[in-house]
Order: C-alpha cells, then structure tokens, then sequence
C-alpha cells in the first residue's frame, strides 16, 4: 500500500522491503510488553538519528537538515489510550 500510493517518491520497492523488513526484524515497531503501535523514545532516537546522519531528513527546501530536530516532537502515543 506504501509503495502504490506513492510511486513517484517510492521508486525503489526492494529497499521498501528491506527496511520494513529490518523494522520488524529489529522489533523496532514492537514495544517492550508486546504492544503494536505505541512509539518507544529510544527507539524513535534510533531511527530518527540514523534517518539524520544519512542526510534523509530534509527541510523544507529539499536540503538535508544541519542540524538534528527533537524528535521526540514527531510522535506520540497520547491518542492511543490506556
């Protein structure tokens, strides 16, 4: 679904693959007690800090940002419920 509904930008689907399948490979999108779909801090750091040293993350001009963002400002699990 990804991939289809943005195949101007998504243009290489083995690396989608390949980085979903590293994200569920490295429980990335699992939390410590087994729940799907809350987001853990440290791991958004991890993803967040690669995604910064690689230059993917870009500003609103298309340059790679200088410096890296809070982003811990970029998720949250406050509508998830208890």
């Amino acid at each position: 679904l990804l991939v289809a509904a943005n195949k101007d930008t998504l243009t290489n689907p083995a690396l989608i693959d390949a980085s979903l399948k590293a994200l569920n490979d490295g429980h990335f999108l699992k939390s410590a007690n087994g729940a799907i779909g809350t987001m853990d801090k440290a791991k958004m750091e991890a993803m967040g800090g690669y995604l910064f040293a690689s230059g993917i993350l870009l500003d609103g001009n298309g340059k790679a940002l200088k410096e890296k963002p809070d982003l811990a400002a970029y998720f949250t699990n406050e509508f998830l419920g208890a």
